[in-house]
Formats: structure tokens, C-alpha cells, sequence
């Protein structure tokens, strides 16, 4: 047979002399009708019963009879030193917040918010300033350095015997721009 379940808690408390008086009046009506909890709370105060310290002596009661100044002593020292280092902490606590929110700031900074305008203001800089054409008497210096006015290793196409001078000024200015573009290429 097992004990009540309903009644388990309230014969573990009694066991452990934790039970209210008007608890241990319900329990002990129980009992008188149940054979099952009656043998299960036999069990627990067996149990109980070994672990259960005898009755102090008399040289005990005389070492606890000034105990209970000093332990309050004791205890209301120890709670002093508790809220003083309390206070200690909470003022680090507070002093570490005013220094994060006095330091934050110098190490982070949002950044700002642009609009479209600024977007496509800021677009078109870059796509000006990506690549522009060269300028034309830029040209014809670098058309002076690859093809020199008297060119004695190159062909005579018959005016005075300048290769420059027969192929025109656009055929320079094609010419020079393959060149610089060699030179420079355009960054993409």
C-alpha cells in the first residue's frame, strides 16, 4: 500500500515538524481512517528520527547562553560593511556611466545622412572627374614628340618632305590621342 497522494506533502511536513497546528488536525483525522498514510507516516518518523540531533546538554546551553549578543553584533557589523560596499560600488556604477557618456561621443559618431540630391551631386563629380579629354595643344606637343617635323626615317608623302605636314591636323590629333591614351590609360 502507498500513502495518499494528496496527503504525501502534509506527512512529509509533519515528519520534518513543519506542520501547522490546524493542518496536523486534518492530517491526524486522516490518519484515523487510513491504514496506508498511517504506515507511511510511521516510515517518515522512523527515518526522521535517525538524523535528529539529541537534546543539547548543559555544557551546551552554557556556550549558547552570551552567544546571542555577539552573533547580533556580528550580524549588524557585517551588514554595514555590506552596504558600504554597496555604496562603493553603485557610486563606480555611476561615476563609469558619466564617463561613457562624456567619452562616447569623442570615439563614435554617426554618420550623416545624405540625401539624393547629394547622391546625384556627388555621382556626377565622380563621373566628371573619372576621365576628361585631353586638350588640344596637349596634343600637338605629344604629336611634336612621336612624329617630329622633319622625320628622316619616315616616308615622304611629298610636302617638303614632312610625314606631320601631309597627313593633316586631324590625322595628328588621331594620332596623338591613340598615343596619349596609351600613355594614360582611362581608369574605368
Amino acid at each position: 500500500m502507498s500513502a495518499c497522494p494528496a496527503m504525501q506533502p502534509s506527512l512529509l511536513d509533519r515528519a520534518a515538524g513543519l506542520l501547522s497546528a490546524a493542518a496536523g488536525r486534518e492530517l491526524d483525522e486522516h490518519l484515523a481512517s487510513c491504514a496506508a498514510c498511517r504506515a507511511e507516516a510511521g516510515a517518515l518518523d522512523e527515518t526522521l528520527g535517525l538524523i535528529r540531533l539529541p537534546p543539547p546538554g548543559a555544557d551546551e546551553l552554557r556556550a549558547l547562553e552570551g552567544l546571542g549578543p555577539d552573533l547580533l553584533r556580528a550580524r549588524q557589523a557585517g551588514r554595514a560593511r555590506a552596504a558600504t560596499w554597496q555604496r562603493l560600488a553603485a557610486g563606480a556604477a555611476v561615476a563609469a556611466a558619466v564617463l561613457a557618456a562624456l567619452a562616447l561621443p569623442a570615439f563614435w559618431r554617426p554618420t550623416p545622412q545624405v540625401g539624393e540630391a547629394e547622391l546625384l551631386a556627388a555621382r556626377a563629380a565622380a563621373e566628371a572627374a573619372a576621365w576628361a579629354p585631353p586638350d588640344p595643344d596637349e596634343l600637338l606637343a605629344v604629336a611634336e614628340l612621336v612624329w617630329p617635323a622633319s622625320d628622316p626615317a619616315g616616308p615622304d608623302l611629298g610636302v617638303g618632305g614632312s610625314t606631320r605636314a601631309a597627313m593633316g591636323v586631324e590625322d595628328v590629333l588621331l594620332g596623338a590621342a591613340e598615343e596619349w591614351s596609351e600613355l594614360f590609360p582611362a581608369a574605368e
